[in-house]
């Protein structure tokens, strides 16, 4: 029970007496959040959330392509690259972090835009990788 353009459900009850299953969405699951922090009085933090919220949305795609090219290559026993792009981006979050939030002034959606720019650099590294890799495979094959 979603509508078109909502993410996939990720919190699911079962009802007993009609045996149907009622999800409810992440959209559903913040928007609730957000009501009980308004209705504490707390507009200020439910704003700043929301903001975040809407900035690491942007980065799911980024996300999703992250996690796509490192099954890839971890299917391919290409270990190495896969962890010089992680200790990469260990070394990045905290210099994009501290540009947003302190330097920018971003504060809470600096955090997400750190985030986001460091899936970025991610999603690109592994791209070239990948890149590399195929090219490689691709020679290998013609010339046999």
């Amino acid at each position: 029970m979603y509508q078109q353009g909502d993410c996939v459900p990720l919190l699911c009850v079962a009802n007993t007496q009609e045996t149907s299953l009622a999800c409810a969405t992440p959209r559903y699951i913040v928007t609730c959040c957000l009501a009980v922090v308004y209705l504490t009085g707390q507009e200020e933090l439910a704003d700043a959330a929301t903001s975040m919220v809407l900035v690491l949305g942007a980065g799911l795609p980024l996300d999703a392509a992250t996690q796509c090219c490192t099954r890839f290559l971890a299917s391919q026993s290409m270990v190495l690259p896969l962890a010089g792009v992680s200790f990469v981006t260990v070394l990045l979050r905290p210099f994009f972090n501290h540009m947003f939030m302190s330097w920018l002034r971003l504060g809470i959606v600096g955090a997400a835009l750190g985030h986001v720019v460091v899936q970025l650099v991610a999603v690109v590294m592994l791209g070239v990788v990948i890149g590399w890799h195929n090219s490689r495979c691709v020679k290998q094959v013609f010339s046999v």
